[in-house]
């Protein structure tokens, strides 16, 4: 078992990776989002912010994860049932989120 220094060094890891393939990815969504809002490369910005729509849900929900895990070794209300709800969420929210995207997927504009 990780002592509470560990467990924060993973975390606070964890949080700073995290950040930046948050920043870095929904920059890029965002972005194509606009540029395709705006009728600019089409079909490119179209494909590039389908595409990162899973992968910016789910960089979002570690980043998420990593905050509320530091929140929670710092202020000594660490259990294991705290992690097991929030990777559950995060889970159930990802899944949803790719079987919606499956489901009502969209059609390449022309």
């Amino acid at each position: 078992m990780l002592d509470k220094r560990e467990q924060e060094l993973i975390a606070k890891n964890l949080n700073e990776v995290s950040f930046y393939f948050f920043f870095i990815v929904g920059l890029t969504h965002i972005v194509s989002g606009l540029l395709f809002a705006n009728q600019f490369f089409t079909p490119t910005t179209w494909l590039i912010n389908r595409l990162l729509d899973i992968p910016f849900l789910w960089v979002t929900l570690i980043y998420l994860y990593s905050n509320a895990k530091l929140y929670l070794i710092k202020s000594n209300q660490l259990s294991h049932t705290y992690d097991l709800v929030l990777v559950t969420s995060i889970i159930m929210i990802g899944l949803a989120a790719f079987l919606a995207d499956l489901i009502f997927s969209n059609q390449l504009p022309i």
